[in-house]
C-alpha cells in the first residue's frame, strides 16, 4: 500500500491553520483505482491464495475487505486518506450496518473490479454502494456481489460520533452533486 501521495504530485491548500495536500490530475498516481465515465470509483484487483478457501472460492469475508480497500483508495484518491483524516481531524470510521448480496463467487486469481460511490451522506453517516464484477467472466456486467455499508465517523479519542469533516463532504459532493443526504427512518424501519 502507498504510505503517501508523493509531494510532487500535489499541491497545497492551508485551511484552518493546517496545510493538506489536493488532488490535482497527478495525483491519481497516488492511488489505486480511477473514475469511470458514470463517476464511479474503480479499483481492480485480484484474489490470491491467502484470499481462497481450498476449492480456490473467495471467502465471503476477504469481499468486505476488498470493499474498505476500495473507499480507503477513493478517499486516497481526494488526497484525503485515513490516516490524514486521523490525524489532522482527529476522526475513524468504523462500520455501522451492512447489507450484503453474495450472488456469484469469485476465484482464485480471478480478474474483480469493484465499483464504489456514495449512496447518501449527513452528520457522522456515510454509506456507500459497492458492486463487485468479473470482467473476465462469462457475463461481465452481472454484479457478483453487492454490498451497502454505512460508516459512522467517530472522535478517535473518545468513540463518539463526529461529523464528517468538511474537507471530505465537499469532495464528496463536489464529485457526487446529486448525493443525498440521510433521512430519518420511519418507526417501522429498521435503523441503517
Amino acid at each position: 500500500m502507498i504510505s503517501s501521495v508523493t509531494p510532487s504530485l500535489t499541491a497545497s491548500v492551508t485551511s484552518h491553520s493546517t496545510t493538506r495536500p489536493v488532488a490535482t490530475a497527478a495525483s491519481a498516481a497516488g492511488s489505486f483505482g480511477h473514475f469511470d465515465k458514470a463517476g464511479d470509483f474503480i479499483l481492480h484487483l485480484r484474489p490470491y491464495y491467502q484470499d481462497t478457501d481450498a476449492g480456490g472460492v473467495v471467502y465471503h469475508t476477504r469481499y468486505l475487505e476488498f470493499a474498505e480497500r476500495a473507499r480507503n483508495e477513493l478517499l486516497r484518491h481526494f488526497a484525503l486518506p485515513t490516516t490524514y483524516l486521523a490525524e489532522q481531524d482527529s476522526v475513524l470510521f468504523a462500520l455501522r450496518s451492512l447489507v450484503a448480496e453474495w450472488r456469484k463467487p469469485a476465484t482464485l486469481e480471478s480478474l474483480l473490479t469493484i465499483k464504489t460511490r456514495p449512496l447518501a451522506l449527513s452528520g457522522a453517516r456515510l454509506t456507500f454502494a459497492q458492486e463487485f464484477f468479473a470482467p473476465e467472466a462469462e457475463n461481465p456486467s452481472e454484479p457478483r456481489v453487492i454490498l451497502h455499508p454505512t460508516l459512522v465517523c467517530m472522535h478517535k479519542d473518545t468513540g463518539k460520533a463526529a461529523r464528517i469533516p468538511a474537507s471530505l463532504t465537499k469532495a464528496l459532493r463536489q464529485h457526487w452533486q446529486d448525493l443525498p443526504r440521510h433521512t430519518s427512518p420511519s418507526p417501522n424501519q429498521a435503523n441503517p
